[in-house]
């Protein structure tokens, strides 16, 4: 559905200061489409809500109509992890990283080593 919007949307990307090549990005379209969708008087509600959504903008304030919709937002799922989840990968995480400090430790004291010999001979 097509809502009219004048230049409100194309003022706010204008003042929200954000590339407009990441603005397209965000809602899926090249940067050529968004500028054009920004010339037009009347705008599909969709693009209306990407770009604010990418501008973190909302319009229903300056667009009254869009009250009228019931939008839901995308569901975000997460992975969860119980707790002894997260202490086992903390202390593998943990194991590596001295393993990886260790090997490190060992290196510098091998070209140490190394430089120390060549000076001597």
């Amino acid at each position: 559905m097509k809502v009219w919007v004048g230049d409100i949307v194309k003022n706010e990307v204008t003042r929200s200061g954000k590339n407009k090549t990441q603005i397209a990005k965000d809602i899926g379209r090249s940067r050529t489409l968004l500028n054009n969708i920004l010339d037009e008087e009347y705008m599909e509600l969709d693009y209306v809500l990407k770009i604010g959504k990418s501008i973190r903008h909302d319009f229903t304030d300056q667009l009254p109509e869009m009250n009228k919709y019931v939008f839901q937002e995308e569901e975000v799922h997460y992975d969860t992890f119980n707790k002894s989840e997260l202490k086992n990968e903390l202390l593998d995480l943990q194991r590596k990283y001295i393993s990886l400090q260790e090997a490190h430790i060992q290196l510098l004291n091998e070209v140490r080593g190394f430089d120390r010999q060549k000076s001597t001979v």
